[in-house]
């Protein structure tokens, strides 16, 4: 998703508390590219094409060009000198790999995170995960405190034009359990929006997962996509 959006010519901010920068980029470069995440991460690829599409996805990265386009001239052993670069912005603040020192920012606490909407005005932000947000000027419950940033982004968002995507565990395997966010079940009713991601043990095997539309403030709700 958050690939897409910046393709698509949104200024996107993904900040990860879970995935180290270098798994976050690629997987992006994965999604475009369609080689498995392993070859990217080892640079050994099981083809030759395989190497130049990861090529053409890191092109597609910095250039405002098309995948195929960008396979095309990397074939042919063109250069990109004369292709536009891309002028929306992409902003990956990720845990460092395991040994990387290089480019080290310590990741932003839940007043960081509001300061990057009123700095930035990102088209998305996208929190992953939640649970993981240190908390500044805490009120001594750690619900409560979720429930505030989250309402807290409601604002920002609001004032900007933003869209804020908040990643979040379920509390449980339950239905009950699957609609309210872990640690913190009160942000349900303070999102305007509520999608889940589960599946059957029959479903796994297929490689399918259901995207259900729990809630969907001024709209329907229950809708269920299988991806």
């Amino acid at each position: 998703g958050v690939t897409q959006q910046y393709l698509n010519g949104f200024n996107t901010i993904y900040v990860s508390y879970e995935l180290p920068k270098s798994t976050v980029l690629a997987r992006m470069l994965s999604s475009i590219s369609e080689v498995p995440i392993h070859e990217i991460s080892s640079e050994i690829y099981s083809t030759e094409e395989a190497e130049i599409r990861v090529k053409a996805g890191k092109a597609v990265l910095k250039y405002d060009i098309s995948f195929d386009k960008a396979f095309s001239r990397v074939l042919k052993g063109k250069d990109f000198e004369d292709c536009k670069i891309r002028e929306n912005y992409l902003k990956v603040i990720a845990v460092a790999s395991a040994g990387d020192t290089s480019g080290i920012h310590e990741l932003p606490n839940s007043e960081a995170l509001l300061n990057m909407i009123e700095e930035y005005s990102p088209d998305f932000l996208t929190v992953d995960l939640l649970s993981e947000v240190q908390i500044s000027n805490s009120a001594g419950s750690y619900e409560t405190d979720l429930s505030n940033l989250v309402r807290d982004f409601k604002r920002k968002a609001l004032k900007h034009s933003s869209v804020v995507i908040l990643i979040n565990q379920p509390s449980g395997e339950t239905i009950y359990g699957l609609i309210h966010p872990k640690y913190a079940k009160s942000i349900r009713s303070s999102a305007d929006s509520n999608l889940l991601i589960s599946s059957t043990p029959d479903m796994k095997k297929e490689s399918i997962s259901v995207v259900i539309a729990e809630k969907v403030r001024h709209s329907q709700r229950g809708v269920c996509c299988p991806v």
